[in-house]
């Protein structure tokens, strides 16, 4: 992976196919760099990554050999018994139970992942690639999250961020609404706030 990631910086990948990403005719030498570098770490065993309409496939891959041995609690309770089973609600009451029980558990959850991680002593990151359906999870050491958490690295053609990030919690929180079809509208607003500071 390193000799791939050395030879794009010195070549910088162009297609579609050789990103891993789509690749518009505007995109920037670095962006295209950096996403070729999460489409490579996603192939590698401490990944965890999954289009936004399968984002139900992530917490089978968060309880793969050598992580969790099962979901937190606070985390189970708060999703659907029918989601990533038939990740859709049959009727408009099925629905308004599955919102509420997001909203009002969704922090919770999540934070109870991020901590079961932590208390693995492989801590979470995303790789925030500025865009586009899929979600990039990375098992750290706690020293490359420390170093790495929250860092941006570059930015897009249209200065959007590029970053190595906490959990993207908003993020799953959409992905799950997009998946389920269940108009949650915005993130909770206590999950945490964290700012990017410059590599």
């Amino acid at each position: 992976m390193i000799a791939q990631m050395k030879a794009a910086l010195e070549n910088p990948p162009r297609t579609t196919e050789e990103v891993g990403y789509y690749v518009s005719g505007s995109n920037n030498p670095f962006e295209n760099c950096f996403r070729k570098l999460a489409s490579l770490l996603s192939k590698s065993p401490y990944a965890m990554t999954v289009e936004d309409k399968y984002v139900y496939e992530l917490f089978e891959q968060w309880t793969a050999p050598g992580r969790l041995k099962k979901l937190p609690a606070a985390f189970r309770e708060m999703l659907p018994e029918w989601f990533g089973v038939e990740p859709e609600a049959e009727d408009d009451d099925q629905a308004a139970e599955a919102r509420e029980q997001l909203r009002k558990g969704y922090v919770k959850g999540v934070q109870a992942v991020e901590k079961a991680f932590v208390d693995l002593g492989t801590p979470l990151l995303s790789f925030d690639t500025g865009g586009g359906d899929t979600m990039v999870f990375i098992q750290a050491t706690p020293k490359v999250a420390q170093r790495w958490q929250d860092t941006k690295v570059g930015e897009t053609h249209d200065g959007v961020p590029l970053a190595v990030r906490s959990p993207m919690w908003d993020v799953l929180w959409a992905n799950i609404d997009y998946a389920a079809d269940l108009e949650l509208g915005d993130p909770p607003k206590k999950l945490p706030s964290r700012r990017l500071h410059k590599l």
